[in-house]
């Protein structure tokens, strides 16, 4: 996984809880507020959380792009079979759960 990008955050940095609390606090902001929010992504071809990352996000996408062909594939067929676990019949019900932080500044 190491492609020579340069370091960045976290992506989830801000769905722990503790951690987006306080950097909402040290930004100043009060009444805070947080909870996960189900989601589920309906999609009907079990390649289509590859396409996703890799049109729909920059750091993934970067790291995919400077793999090499085949160790991409194998990432493609990783996904695939996680997705394929999800078969609802016509359509894949994929778990993708968010969290909702909320906070007022003052």
């Amino acid at each position: 996984m190491d492609v020579g990008l340069p370091a960045g955050p976290n992506f989830f940095l801000f769905s722990d809880p503790e951690q987006s609390t306080r950097s909402l606090l040290n930004a100043g902001f009060v009444s805070l507020s947080f909870r996960q929010v189900p989601q589920v992504w309906r999609i009907s071809d079990p390649d289509k959380l590859f396409q996703v990352i890799t049109e729909g996000t920059v750091r993934a996408a970067a790291t995919l792009r400077a793999q090499s062909p085949r160790a991409r594939e194998a990432i493609r067929a990783a996904l695939r079979d996680t997705v394929t676990t999800y078969n609802r019949g016509e359509h894949f019900e994929v778990p993708m759960p968010a969290v909702l932080a909320a906070a007022v500044k003052p």
